[in-house]
């Protein structure tokens, strides 16, 4: 198979290692087997790589008849390997499969993540100035009351950012443009705070929003 190694703004990168790892699957759904590298190998300056995939069919039969299915997969140290068209913002997992086949007429293209981060905290005349604890646990009482920070991406919602009690919070993120927003529900009402927007973040990139 011959493949094509992208960043995520979909150029080329050289000189990284991949490895050709295959997974023998399992007919019994309480087995483990444990994939194992069978090749590996570096990049191109244009990007490119192949790899020789074992016809295992040929020396095993029960090859096609195996009901959790076979598949090879591409990994490497640093980042991880996935399709371009599944990129999601869950940046630190990710992998690149893809199933036995006798004949890979296309060449395959694999996108390179090296997830990012952002952190930060909020502080306590932020808290303060909104009417909520330093201790965000404080906030709620009886199940009727929450304070949520959301994480924004390209001005859509997105998932959840994980507050502290002291108001601190990260995530890993794939390079893109994000905002956060607070959510605050109070019995009967709601309240969204826009604290940051438009932070735009590279591969590899920890950006830190102080909110003092």
């Amino acid at each position: 198979m011959q493949g094509l190694l992208v960043d995520t703004q979909l150029r080329p990168v050289a000189g990284q290692t991949i490895r050709l790892e295959f997974d023998p699957g399992c007919d019994n759904p309480d087995c483990i087997l444990n994939p194992m590298e069978l090749d590996r190998t570096v990049t191109g300056i244009d990007g490119s790589f192949q790899f020789e995939i074992p016809l295992f069919s040929d020396t095993d039969p029960m090859f096609q008849l195996r009901r959790y299915g076979t598949n090879f997969s591409l990994t490497t140290d640093v980042g991880t390997l996935r399709s371009p068209d599944t990129a999601s913002q869950k940046a630190a997992v990710g992998w690149f499969k893809f199933a036995a086949q006798p004949f890979y007429t296309a060449r395959m293209t694999v996108m390179r993540v090296v997830p990012a981060r952002i952190s930060g905290k909020l502080g306590p005349s932020f808290l303060k100035q909104n009417k909520l604890s330093e201790n965000l646990k404080s906030n709620l009482k009886g199940g009727v009351s929450s304070v949520d920070l959301e994480l924004e991406i390209d001005g859509v919602a997105g998932p959840l950012v994980r507050l502290s009690e002291g108001g601190r919070f990260g995530i890993s993120v794939l390079p893109r443009t994000y905002g956060l927003i607070l959510h605050v529900v109070r019995r009967k009402t709601s309240t969204d705070i826009r604290i940051a927007e438009g932070i735009v973040i590279a591969e590899g990139q920890e950006k830190v929003i102080e909110i003092t």
